[in-house]
């Protein structure tokens, strides 16, 4: 299994560093800092995602969101004595959310990077989860990693890293982008790989898993392209809540929480 080493203080410390996500009450006003006391008070926390990216967030049968990313933040609320809410959101929506206050946080498979926290002004927790980007093509292609991508046309979700990693293997006007990873009966871009409209497409690791196990006639190729952390955000100044899921990340983390939610949710 892919499995993630988040226990390893080094890599921890060295992703908190490049994010700038480690604050101090001292520094930041944290015992003036309601965040943590408004969710605590309403019992609930307020989760927003972009659904569906399984296995780490879709719908089940019922209408119910479930997967990975939302056990993750489930067991972090029941650390914190609330219940998490998860509320679907465009992938570019979710960012919006969380500044404007509609959520308390966001967890969505959102690779922590600095340039997120400047632009949409979040922060991020500590990492819960490490992973990569990969290649996914059609089970008769000749494509065997990013050294063959040049000239053809690739797909990934729009403004994700799959879209960055895309953009560095081929021309910019030859990277298609897409809401979501989601097949529709005759649009989407898995569909669109099939029928020979992508030549490849990128995502993470994770989710690749899930395309190609569901479909056989599709192929992961060649190395990840990336190391990626996935973290928590919640709007800059939210230094009290952060704070708390980050502890309660670094529980789950030492009692083999996390290792049991990867086991059930990813399948190599």
């Amino acid at each position: 299994m892919y499995k993630n080493y988040l226990g390893c203080i080094v890599c921890i410390v060295l992703m908190l560093a490049l994010a700038g996500c480690v604050q101090t009450p001292t520094e930041n006003g944290e015992d003036t800092d309601p965040s943590l006391s408004n969710v605590l008070d309403a019992g609930v926390i307020k989760v927003g995602s972009d659904v569906p990216y399984p296995p780490m967030e879709y719908f089940d049968e019922e209408g119910n969101i479930i997967g990975f990313d939302v056990d993750v933040i489930a067991e972090i609320a029941q650390r914190l004595g609330v219940t998490a809410t998860v509320i679907d959101y465009d992938w570019g929506d979710i960012f919006d959310a969380v500044i404007s206050g509609e959520v308390d946080v966001i967890i969505s498979s959102i690779t922590i990077t600095l340039d997120r926290e400047e632009e949409y002004g979040i922060m991020f927790s500590n990492p819960y989860f490490q992973c990569g980007q990969v290649i996914i093509v059609n089970e008769s292609s000749n494509i065997t990693g990013p050294e063959n991508l040049s000239g053809l046309v690739v797909g990934a979700q729009v403004n994700t890293t799959s879209e960055q990693e895309a953009l560095k293997y081929t021309n910019s006007l030859l990277v298609i982008t897409y809401k979501n990873y989601t097949e529709y009966e005759d649009r989407g871009i898995i569909y669109d790989l099939k029928n020979g409209t992508l030549d490849a497409i990128i995502v993470d690791y994770v989710v690749a898993l899930n395309i190609v196990q569901d479909d056989p006639l599709l192929k992961i190729v060649g190395d990840h392209l990336t190391e990626e952390f996935f973290g928590i955000a919640t709007k800059e100044g939210n230094v009290a809540l952060i704070n708390a899921i980050g502890d309660a990340i670094k529980e789950m983390q030492q009692d083999g929480t996390l290792d049991t939610i990867e086991d059930k949710w990813i399948e190599t």
